[in-house]
């Protein structure tokens, strides 16, 4: 009987095997025809240049969207509307609420979303709650830059949540030299935020360290938000961080912002550094674009002298 049974199996086998490849060898013509199938393809937000364009084609194929493409959708709406207030607010509910799933999120999509939200500053409990869980889920698969996005969002999204804070900065201080100058300006202008831990602390005197070695590369505003983070961090002007910063100042002043040059104006006063050069040409930068403000709004001045004129502005550190 034994016999039999495995007789049977394999002459079934080769049947099974005859018929498929059969099957495989058949012509087009002789095959059975099968139904057309439809693929949507997944919308790009990327290459969209309005945001409201986004939140419609979303709201569009909201219930064909995963948790992936609502993320990107609310990444670049923030991106592109920055805090704006004439955004359709149904449709940007909408979008919030498709982001309240527990499931399915993909570290990429926590940093998206965290980013979006905190550019446009959603104050949203649900949202925030479903995002702190898929932080503590994901928070070990993080890349440097997920990290450091999902950490400036902690002020507003976890401030009291001291399991999510210490979880990230460990993550961070482990990743600290893969880091960019923006994105350890912006783990800088967050540690002050944070609550007082001890691995808070370590993340940001590792940062630090790692800013000074990327002082060279600082734009003008990382240079400011540098000074800003040193001096809320409790270090004092002869720290490694205020000294790579201020030796950094220099060459960027004259791509300052009126914001920043006030901002590092206060710090250096702060320091008691009234007296330094650096100090000096902060002020004087101060100055010189305020005349060229009131000379803009004023409209085009008369003929003046030819270019042996002397610029009023002053030179810059190098």
């Amino acid at each position: 009987a034994t016999m039999h049974r495995l007789l049977r199996a394999a002459m079934r086998g080769s049947f099974c095997q005859a018929v498929r490849r059969r099957s495989l060898t058949a012509s087009a013509q002789e095959r059975a025809p099968s139904p057309e199938l439809v693929f949507l393809q997944r919308p790009k937000f990327g290459s969209f240049s309005s945001a409201t364009k986004i939140l419609e084609v979303h709201e569009l194929y909201r219930p064909l969207m995963q948790t992936c493409d609502s993320a990107s959708a609310l990444f670049h709406v923030g991106r592109l509307a920055r805090r704006r207030a004439d955004l359709p607010q149904p449709q940007l509910r909408a979008l919030v609420d498709s982001l309240r799933r527990p499931r399915g999120w993909r570290p990429e999509d926590v940093s998206a979303a965290c980013m979006g939200a905190h550019y446009l500053r959603l104050r949203d409990a649900g949202l925030a709650q479903v995002l702190r869980g898929a932080a503590r889920r994901k928070v070990h698969r993080f890349t440097a830059r997920e990290a450091a996005n999902v950490m400036a969002c902690l002020p507003r999204m976890a401030p009291d949540d001291h399991l999510l804070q210490g979880q990230l900065a460990a993550r961070v201080t482990r990743m600290a030299d893969q880091l960019t100058p923006q994105e350890v300006a912006m783990v800088l202008s967050v540690a002050p935020l944070l609550s007082p831990l001890a691995s808070v602390t370590a993340m940001a005197a590792r940062v630090a360290e790692v800013a000074c070695d990327l002082a060279p590369r600082f734009s003008a505003a990382e240079v400011a938000t540098g000074l800003r983070a040193s001096r809320r961090l409790g270090m004092g002007s002869d720290s490694v961080l205020a000294q790579a910063m201020l030796e950094r100042l220099g060459p960027v002043l004259l791509d300052m912002s009126v914001k920043d040059l006030r901002s590092s104006e206060s710090v250096l006063r702060a320091y008691g550094l009234q007296e330094s050069d650096a100090y000096a040409l902060v002020r004087a930068e101060i100055e010189f674009k305020r005349q060229d403000k009131e000379a803009a709004m004023a409209g085009p001045a008369p003929p003046g002298p030819g270019p042996d004129c002397a610029s009023t502005r002053p030179e810059v550190l190098q």
